[in-house]
């Protein structure tokens, strides 16, 4: 990104910049945090891509994990970068359709 007089306000990302800090909760220890890099989220993205077969038009992803679960969080940004509808549960089965 650049301000009018062309000098860069920060650097572009790598597959080494941190993306977020994922916390646990300490269920089985201390809590603690890591650092998620970049790459992970492109790697989550390939896989969904090459195990699914990508997304269609019109197609929702159900989340149902806690979206500070990791997996959830690089799927909800693969949503937002298809264009793929994300539906949240609810607890109710019958309010997912």
């Amino acid at each position: 990104m650049s301000i009018d007089n062309g000098e860069k306000l920060y650097d572009d990302p790598t597959p080494d910049t941190c993306y977020m800090f994922a916390y646990t909760s300490g269920t089985t220890g201390d809590p603690k945090g890591g650092m998620i890099r970049q790459s992970y989220f492109t790697v989550i993205a390939r896989y969904i891509e090459d195990s699914i077969g990508g997304h269609h038009p019109g197609d929702t992803n159900i989340s149902y994990l806690p979206y500070a679960h990791i997996f959830e969080n690089a799927v909800f940004c693969y949503s937002l970068f298809t264009g793929m509808r994300q539906g949240y549960y609810e607890g109710n089965p019958l309010t997912l359709f």
